[in-house]
């Protein structure tokens, strides 16, 4: 059973991204009112206390990796299909994850588990809290 501590942080986490959608998407942005794909991941974190790695790639090394993703967790997609993460979202249960996708759009949330596009390029889940 988790902590309520932990508890507490991957709620925080789940939070600050769902307050995000909508957000503008521009290369190298940390926010807090834009962001890039590793930023965005790196922001909601960081508002909940907890340090990760600023780069994509340093992001999908570090943290635990976990079988059955939870509110808060990371969640690592090889979008163009060569073997390199491409992508982060952060785990907001029930098989959606909020993301900042592509440069020039928003934030926003996807379904990762029913939606074929998103299903076929997962990777991996890390968790950092």
């Amino acid at each position: 059973m988790k902590s309520n501590k932990k508890k507490l942080k991957n709620k925080k986490i789940t939070e600050e991204a769902k307050n995000k959608i909508d957000s503008p998407i521009k290369s190298g942005a940390r926010g807090p009112f834009e962001f890039d794909n590793s930023g965005f991941a790196y922001y909601c974190c960081q508002t909940a206390g907890i340090t990760i790695p600023e780069t994509i790639k340093e992001q999908s090394e570090g943290g635990k990796l976990i079988e059955k993703p939870e509110e808060g967790d990371l969640l690592f997609f090889d979008k163009i299909g060569k073997g390199m993460i491409t992508d982060v979202g952060v785990c907001i249960g029930d098989g959606k994850m909020i993301i900042a996708p592509e440069n020039g759009k928003m934030v926003k949330e996807a379904e990762y588990v029913n939606n074929t596009y998103w299903k076929n390029k997962f990777k991996f889940a890390k968790r950092y809290w």
